[in-house]
């Protein structure tokens, strides 16, 4: 499944709206949230792809925070993770896989 692309209108300063500008992810925060996807192994990307992912997304300029993608609102370091999931990039994915 394709998520929606989001246009420059969606956001406000490079972030999603309704985002506070103090929004900030703590790495423990970050933990949880990817053990709880690493739960359902079927739903993982095995692991030389995601880092493939995560190293397309660090070098990225729409990165926000080191952990949110300008373009969905997601946090990378989830979206990576997922099967399912595709760069939001406009105009094509920098992921590879």
């Amino acid at each position: 499944m394709t998520e929606p692309a989001h246009t420059d209108s969606e956001t406000r300063g490079g972030r999603r709206r309704g985002c506070s500008d103090a929004f900030s992810v703590t790495e423990d925060q970050l933990e949880r949230m990817i053990a709880v996807i690493r739960r359902r192994p079927e739903d993982c990307v095995i692991e030389p792809v995601y880092e493939q992912r995560l190293a397309a997304c660090r070098n990225c300029t729409s990165l926000i925070e080191n952990h949110t993608c300008r373009h969905c609102g997601c946090i990378v370091q989830v979206r990576a993770l997922q099967k399912g999931k595709s760069c939001p990039l406009p105009g094509g994915s920098r992921w590879t896989s």
